[in-house]
């Protein structure tokens, strides 16, 4: 089977991701030192300090995904992904709906509800993933208001770096 353009532009975009994630890391590593952290910003709170931006690929919904790893996953055994849902405006019921590209396969849970979400109090969520095999993984993740059918959504992508035992 011969790539795409389509498959060809998915796996530059993901490298480019990658390797920002990657540099970012190693960036605020050098910047840290003892008792001294960075302020955040008022809007900022303790559930979504430390953890990436994801991004947003497409969609209307106005939330904002982070995500975080607590250690680098390796293939085989289980991994837990937290997830953090934020949003400028009050929103009511929403759905978010996690997927795996191949090899990166999400045993639970896949969808998760939040009953409401308000202004300046993000949502933590837990997802367990288990990897394949090593390598970058990409993770989409939509956020839907759970009320009809062609309600808004976001859609929102990043990697996962899966290290060699």
């Amino acid at each position: 089977m011969q790539p795409t353009v389509d498959h060809l532009g998915r796996l530059v975009k993901s490298l480019m991701l990658g390797s920002g994630l990657l540099l970012g890391a190693c960036h605020s590593a050098d910047e840290a030192t003892p008792g001294k952290t960075p302020a955040p910003s008022k809007a900022t709170t303790a559930a979504v300090v430390g953890l990436t931006p994801a991004v947003s690929e497409s969609g209307t919904l106005p939330v904002e995904l982070r995500f975080g790893l607590q250690d680098p996953p390796t293939p085989g055994p289980p991994f837990t992904l937290s997830l953090v849902v934020a949003t400028v405006n009050a929103e009511p019921a929403l759905r978010v709906r996690v997927r795996g590209d191949d090899g990166l396969d999400v045993e639970g849970p896949a969808t998760l509800p939040i009953e409401r979400l308000a202004p300046g109090s993000p949502q933590t969520l837990a997802v367990t993933l288990r990897a394949a095999n090593a390598g970058i993984h990409l993770v989409s993740v939509d956020v839907a208001l759970d009320l009809a059918v062609d309600a808004p959504t976001r859609s929102f992508q990043f990697p996962v770096l899966v290290t060699a035992r």
